[in-house]
Parts: structure tokens; C-alpha cells; sequence
């Protein structure tokens, strides 16, 4: 029996395997995948036993208990900073309407200074023209 026709045959049984062993098929489908990866590697040693469908579930079972340790050490923190890369638009012009609207409940003198104001970072190096 070649790999292929081994492969074609088996594939639905591991996958079922798979999937009642970690409960996700996605991944199941991994998992059978390295384990297929791993057959094809040594599939002249493998075809050659009296059973390779037992030893290939074999290392489906041995995969799965791997990788389930592999995860087991990584703890999950729950303390993790989401840093939106690309903020909402929504978000920024309500922000910039919130803003509007507080600037204008000032009364109009305190608007004009908001508006006449230069920039905090660097306004002392500027001239006062270059700041107005």
C-alpha cells in the first residue's frame, strides 16, 4: 500500500480521532496533519509493520499529548494590554465632538486663549510669531 492510498483511506478515522481527543477540529486538523507529515517521513518503516493504522493512531494519541503539555506550561495572564494598532474613526470624531462641545461651553475669552495657545512641546524655542 503506498502513502497516498494509506493516507486517503485513513484520514477521515484520524481526523474523527483527533477531534474527540482535543474537542476542536480545527485543531484536530493539525494535529493530524503533523502526524501525516510525520508518517510520510518514515512511511518505508511503517508499511512494513502488521498493523500501521494502530501505529499511526499511535502517534495521533502521542502528538496530542504533546502538544497538550506543550500549552499546559504557558499560563494565560489575564493582565494583557490591547493596543488598538488602527483606532475606530467612530471613536476619534466622537472624541473630537466631546471636545467641541466642552470648548464650547467655555465662555469666549477662555475659547479665544485655547485657540491663540501654542502647542506645549516646544512652544518656548518658538518665536512669537512662529507661535501665533
Amino acid at each position: 500500500m503506498t502513502f497516498e492510498a494509506f493516507a486517503k483511506a485513513r484520514v477521515p478515522l484520524l481526523l474523527r480521532t483527533a477531534v474527540a481527543l482535543s474537542g476542536d477540529l480545527g485543531l484536530a486538523e493539525d494535529l493530524v496533519q503533523d502526524v501525516l507529515l510525520k508518517t510520510h517521513q518514515r512511511w518505508d518503516q511503517i508499511s512494513r509493520l502488521d498493523a500501521p493504522e494502530s501505529y499511526v493512531r499511535r502517534m495521533l494519541v502521542n502528538e496530542f499529548l504533546s502538544w497538550r503539555r506543550k500549552w499546559a506550561r504557558i499560563l494565560p495572564q489575564d493582565n494583557l494590554e490591547v493596543v488598538d494598532q488602527h483606532p475606530d474613526h467612530a471613536a476619534v470624531h466622537a472624541d473630537r465632538q466631546l471636545l467641541r462641545d466642552e470648548i464650547d461651553r467655555l465662555p469666549k475669552r477662555q475659547r479665544a486663549v485655547l485657540v491663540v495657545t501654542p502647542p506645549l512641546s516646544g512652544w518656548r524655542e518658538q518665536t512669537e510669531y512662529a507661535a501665533a
